[in-house]
C-alpha cells in the first residue's frame, strides 16, 4: 500500500518551517516537507545489490510511521542472515520490470516489526525531477505463508471474519506478496502504470505536463466508473487503519457476490487505482506465471462460498494487460 501520506505530512508540517504559520500548508508544501520524500535522508546505496539495501528502519522513519499510525509497538527489525537469504530468493522471483525498478530507483527496504499492514512504499525525490522510492516491510512475511498473509488481510475488514479464508497455496511466504505488491508501486512511481500513486502529491507525477484524471475502470483515484462500482465498497476498511471495521461475517456472501460482478481482482484492489494495479500484477504473476491458486472461501449463516477471481474473464484480461507493462 502507498503510505497514508496525508497524515504523515500533517505531522511533519506541524513542526519546523510551518509551525509558525497560521494558514495550513498547501498539499504541495506538505509533500515537499515530507521527510520520507527527501533523497538526502537516505544512504546512497545504489552501487549495492537490492538486498544490500535492506535492513532495520532508521529511528526517524520508525517514529514517523508509529506516530502517523498511532502505534506504540513499532520496532525497527534487523533481519537475520537466513531471512536476508530468503529476501534474495524472493527478489529474483519478481517480474523483470520490478527488478529493474528496484535496481535503478529503490533507495532501501526497511523492516518494522508489528507494522499494521504488510508493507508500504513512498515516493522519494532528489529535488531535480527524478523520482525514487523507499519500501517498508513487515518482517512477519518471513514466517507467514502467502495464504495466511492474504487471509489476515481479508479478515481485517470484518469485526468477526474467522469464516473467511484465502487460498494462495503454501509454497511461497507472505514476503513474496509484499515484494510483488509494493514492487508494483515502486514501478508505478518510477515508470508509470497509473496517472499517479499518491493522490495528495500529484504534482510529482505529471506526465508530459498533463495530469490524467481517469484510468482504466476508474473515474478518479478512489472513484470507480459507475458500472464498476459496488454497494459495499465504501465500507471496506483494512488493518484498522481507517477505524473499526463496519462489516461483519454475515455480510460476506453479499460482499463477495458484488466483487464477483465487478472487474476487480480483490477487495483491496477496489480501494484506489494504485492498489488495483498492484493487485492485478500480484495475482497474474502468482496464478499465470507461478502456477499458484487464488480462491476466496467463506462460511456465513451455515452456508459456504468460493470464488476464484482469476477465472473471471474481465478480471483476467485486465490483469494480463496491466502485467504486460511490468514484464
Amino acid at each position: 500500500m502507498p503510505l497514508k501520506l496525508f497524515l504523515v505530512l500533517l505531522l511533519a508540517c506541524g513542526q519546523g518551517a510551518f509551525a509558525a504559520r497560521k494558514a495550513p500548508p498547501s498539499p504541495e508544501e506538505q509533500c515537499r516537507a515530507n521527510p520520507m520524500g527527501r533523497l538526502e535522508n537516505y544512504p546512497q546505496a545504489f552501487s549495492k545489490p537490492v538486498d544490500g539495501r535492506a535492513g532495520p528502519a532508521p529511528e526517524w522513519l520508525r517514529k514517523l510511521l508509529a506516530d502517523a499510525d498511532g502505534a506504540k509497538d513499532y520496532e525497527s527489525y534487523i533481519p537475520t542472515p537466513t531471512e536476508l537469504g530468503q529476501l534474495r530468493t524472493n527478489l529474483v522471483l519478481l517480474p523483470e520490470g520490478l527488478q529493474r525498478a528496484f535496481q535503478e530507483r529503490l533507495v532501501g527496504i526497511y523492516f518494522i516489526k508489528n507494522f499494521m499492514g504488510n508493507g508500504l512504499t513512498n515516493w522519494v525525490s532528489d529535488g531535480k525531477g527524478t523520482v525514487y522510492a523507499a519500501m517498508v516491510v513487515n518482517p512477519a512475511g518471513f514466517t507467514r505463508s502467502i495464504s495466511e498473509t492474504f487471509t489476515r488481510r481479508e479478515r481485517s475488514m470484518f469485526r468477526d471474519g474467522e469464516g473467511v479464508r484465502i487460498d494462495a497455496g503454501t509454497k511461497y511466504p507472505g514476503l513474496l506478496y509484499t515484494l510483488l505488491h509494493e514492487g508494483t508501486h515502486v514501478y508505478d512511481f518510477v515508470y508509470g502504470i497509473t496517472p499517479y500513486v499518491e493522490a495528495k502529491c500529484t504534482g510529482f507525477f505529471r506526465k508530459n505536463g498533463k495530469l490524467e484524471s481517469s484510468w482504466d475502470v476508474w473515474d478518479g483515484y478512489t472513484k470507480p466508473k459507475k458500472d464498476s462500482d459496488f454497494k459495499l465498497r465504501g465500507k471496506l476498511e483494512f488493518y484498522g487503519l481507517d477505524g473499526r471495521p463496519s462489516l461483519r461475517g454475515k455480510d460476506a456472501p453479499q460482499l463477495y457476490a458484488q466483487l464477483q460482478a465487478s472487474p476487480f481482482v480483490s477487495l483491496y484492489g477496489s480501494k484506489a487505482w494504485a492498489e488495483d494495479a498492484a493487485e492485478l500484477v500480484v495475482f497474474h504473476h502468482l496464478t499465470q506465471v507461478m502456477g499458484q491458486p487464488y480462491a476466496i472461501e467463506w462460511t456465513a449463516g451455515g452456508k459456504t462460498g468460493r470464488y476464484e477471481p482469476m477465472t473471471n474473464e474481465k478480471v483476467k484480461e485486465r490483469a494480463a494487460r496491466v502485467y504486460s507493462t511490468v514484464k
